[in-house]
């Protein structure tokens, strides 16, 4: 027998006694506890505010050491089982010649995280269906996946952060020809152009309350905002971005729209309703640092013909819009297993969360019934969360980056076939600065083939690599803490577990001779777009059933939505407001398994 197979042997056997730990403690104790009715498992279920009405002197220390025994022990077990390929990795690392051939950063984190990833999804679907507690289970299992990798993750940037900063440089810095810059340039502002043009929905501002956002409150307090003024916004964005697209006096229309566009952008997401279309913002602010004018622009025409050359920073501005769209997918995965765990995918609630997205247009099924089809479904719904965590980091290879592009658009497409969310307008439309405009060009004979490598020092300090890096790391910063705001903010990250049945508002007009009019049916005709408020009615019901209290002004609110969308309603005096449950399995949807009164609102 080779060592190579003996110390696999060993990592096998030192897993599965770890595993059988964790397990007994996650599991064992706890039936003992409810078995011999022991006080102390009371103790370790219970919340902050249980225990403090029976030891209000150490319910702290009673709290956080019970918390500890209930879900840290097992979590640091789990963790040293997911682990150990980690740290075989680790210690071969400095057991070998920094970065020689017998250890890689494909080896170093690749490895460890697909090893981790088939031992937590084994534990998963052995011990989760014993476990007395299997949400829980599955969330520890989930969230030391996560641990493990992280803390790897740290440890090789800590001690290879020589060769991962060359990685990073060599990524940003690339020397490239200014075409590609240009060309995105012209058709990025050539769509903002339009969007000033066609007017972003400013009609109803100041018939809502405004809403505080992380970090915004202070300006959204101060800020002027009315219909009249946000037409004006519009009319002179549109100059400005028209402006930019040709190129004349770049520098100046530059700074002018990143301030326009923030205030078109940003204004109608102040009023308790956000919907993400930050990356306009991001990408107008980062290209508004950039020498995206040195070429097809009027102000290039207007100078001395000068030899175009390539430079590290006519790349520079689109990598930090690329990474824009890593971290956006990065922090929908990540939070998708932290919250939710393996469960997110792995259960009903995978099913389900393509229904409640047909509940929420009105019961409008999609042409592809995939929740016909649970197994396929929660294998697709498994390989999203992986290939969200995967798409930052396959960027920085040249051939992996085209298959996460190519998968990402794809992802969104079949999205908004099966479930109407597609990001087409935004998200989609930036994509375009993925496309090899240089290359392109070399091909065609246009442009000289570059190839000579960067070869003078990069200069960090310089404003016009600080904004861009700026930008990112707040919107970092924002993923980490799953933060949603503007302009900064994370993407929406999905991650919820949806029930088999749900729980909305269902409004009956009390108005003489109006009685039978079908609010939801007026709304289903007239498109109304029920499926961006919806989750506000969720919060609210849970909060109501939860602690009784009723937010009776977001209930308010979220009616004038409706009176201000739907022709029909705008004169209604008074509705009653019910809370309906049914099935979301579309076979089910005329079944009512309960309704409540909630309150009335009067005009």
């Amino acid at each position: 027998m080779s060592t190579s197979t003996k110390q696999l042997g060993v990592l096998l056997l030192l897993q599965l006694v770890l595993t059988l730990l964790g397990w007994a403690i996650a599991e064992g104790w706890l039936y003992m506890i409810q078995i011999s009715g022991w006080d102390i498992g009371w103790l370790l279920t219970k919340d902050l505010q249980s225990i403090k009405e029976f030891y209000p002197n150490y319910y702290w220390t009673i709290y956080v050491l019970a918390r500890f025994i209930r879900f840290g022990v097992p979590l640091i077990f789990l963790a040293g089982c997911l682990g150990i390929p980690s740290w075989r990795s680790f210690i071969k690392q400095h057991t070998c010649s920094v970065w020689d051939k017998q250890w890689s950063l494909v080896s170093g984190t690749v490895v460890p995280l697909v090893t981790s990833l088939t031992l937590a999804l084994t534990l998963y679907f052995l011990f989760r269906p014993y476990s007395i507690e299997p949400f829980q289970f599955q969330l520890l299992l989930s969230r030391a996946f996560l641990g493990v990798n992280v803390l790897n993750a740290l440890l090789v940037a800590l001690f290879s952060r020589r060769q991962l900063w060359k990685t990073l440089e060599d990524f940003l810095f690339e020397p490239q020809m200014p075409h590609a810059l240009a060309i995105t340039r012209i058709l990025i502002f050539l769509f903002i152009s339009s969007l000033y043009w066609m007017r972003f929905d400013g009609s109803n501002l100041g018939q809502l309350p405004r809403a505080h956002l992380p970090g915004m409150g202070w300006l959204i307090d101060i800020l002027p905002i009315s219909p009249d003024i946000y037409q004006w916004f519009c009319m002179v964005g549109g100059l400005f971005a028209f402006m930019v697209a040709i190129g004349f006096k770049t520098r100046l229309f530059l700074v002018l729209n990143a301030i326009t566009i923030f205030y078109v952008a940003a204004v109608p997401h102040f009023f308790g309703k956000l919907a993400h279309e930050q990356m306009i913002i991001w990408v107008s602010w980062i290209l508004a640092f950039s020498p995206c004018y040195d070429v097809f622009s009027v102000d290039a025409a207007r100078k001395p013909a000068i030899e175009a050359v390539a430079k590290p920073l006519y790349g520079f501005h689109l990598k930090v819009i690329w990474l824009h769209f890593g971290i956006v997918y990065f922090f929908a995965g990540y939070f998708k297993l932290w919250i939710c765990g393996f469960d997110w995918s792995l259960t009903n609630s995978m099913i389900n969360q393509v229904q409640i997205e047909w509940f929420e247009h009105f019961d409008k099924l999609s042409v592809l019934r995939v929740d016909k089809f649970p197994v396929l479904l929660k294998f697709l719904g498994t390989a999203v969360i992986f290939f969200e965590l995967a798409f930052v980091f396959m960027l920085f290879n040249r051939k992996w980056k085209w298959a996460s592009v190519v998968g990402a658009l794809t992802m969104h497409n079949m999205l908004g076939v099966i479930m109407y969310i597609s990001f087409r307008r935004m998200l989609q439309t930036f994509y375009l600065v993925f496309i090899p405009w240089n290359e392109i060009l070399q091909r065609l004979g246009k442009i000289p083939i570059w190839r000579e490598q960067r070869t003078q020092p990069i200069s960090w300090l310089r404003p016009v690599l600080l904004g861009p890096l700026f930008i990112l790391s707040m919107n970092i910063i924002y993923g980490v803490f799953n933060l949603s705001s503007y302009p900064f903010s994370v993407y929406p990250v999905y991650a919820e577990i949806v029930l088999d049945n749900v729980r909305y508002f269902e409004y009956r007009i009390r108005n003489h001779g109006y009685e039978d009019i079908n609010v939801w049916n007026e709304g289903k005709k007239h498109g109304f777009k029920w499926e961006s408020y919806s989750r506000g009615e969720y919060h609210i019901i849970r909060t109501w059933k939860g602690s009784g209290q009723l937010d009776t002004s977001g209930v308010q609110t979220l009616w004038k939505r409706w009176r201000l969308d739907v022709p029909i309603l705008e004169d209604i005096d008074s509705v009653d407001v019910y809370v309906v449950e049914r099935p979301l399995a579309p076979e089910k949807a005329e079944e009512r398994l309960s309704e409540e009164y909630l309150m009335s609102i009067y005009k």
